[in-house]
């Protein structure tokens, strides 16, 4: 049978009606994937500075045990020379700075040419060939109290100290305790290990031995 005037006119508008709900529904869904696509950026943006302090933790872990290591071959470093020379490592320098305290560990030419003391150095004592660390700055022997910032008197037990200017405070903790144990009161300033407080970066102290001779 022929169709109505009113069920005629009634396709267009229900393909109308059926058509606007497809689009409207198919915008919700871009919407809806818009902010899914937000969330899971958001997720990884913090997943990724999670990996990123995880790596570097690891990386500064790592650096720490080397950073001991290499101290712990700077301290029988100075016990040898020390042995060699039987006379105190500045006493025993051509110009006594401690700069050339660091470098007669690895250049006898730093040794003064008196009393025999440059031919009874056997070194180098270590692998360095300058005394410019290659992550650490500038690298010195100083001779110092049982405290880093505390000078030595003539009639006081002093130390020689290895320091390199420019270490992580976290490395320097984390060599604090390797060296040191986790027992200190106050790490910064007692044992072995010593560093400045207050500061992200800086000196790292290191009481390789004893002077054989105090200031």
């Amino acid at each position: 049978p022929a169709l109505s005037r009113e069920s005629s006119l009634g396709l267009p508008l229900l393909f109308m009606v059926r058509f606007r709900m497809t689009f409207v529904s198919r915008a919700q869904g871009g919407a809806l994937f818009g902010l899914d696509a937000r969330i899971a950026m958001a997720i990884f943006g913090v997943l990724t500075l999670v990996a990123g302090a995880a790596v570097i933790n690891n990386m500064d872990s790592s650096r720490a045990k080397s950073l001991a290591g290499e101290l712990a071959e700077m301290g029988k470093a100075v016990e040898a020379i020390h042995t060699d020379l039987k006379a105190d490592l500045f006493e025993a320098l051509e110009n006594p700075t401690e700069k050339n305290a660091f470098a007669a560990l690895f250049d006898n030419m730093a040794i003064a040419d008196r009393d025999n003391l440059r031919g009874k150095w056997l070194g180098p004592y270590i692998t360095f060939t300058s005394a410019v660390h290659p992550r650490y700055g500038n690298l010195l022997v100083q001779k110092r109290a049982a405290l880093h910032t505390a000078t030595c008197n003539p009639d006081e037990l002093c130390y020689l100290w290895v320091v390199y200017s420019n270490v992580k405070t976290d490395i320097s903790r984390e060599v604090n305790e390797l060296v040191d144990g986790t027992l200190e009161a106050s790490p910064e300033t007692e044992g072995r290990v010593q560093w400045p407080t207050g500061s992200a970066e800086g000196p790292l102290y290191y009481r390789a031995g004893k002077a054989l001779k105090g200031e």
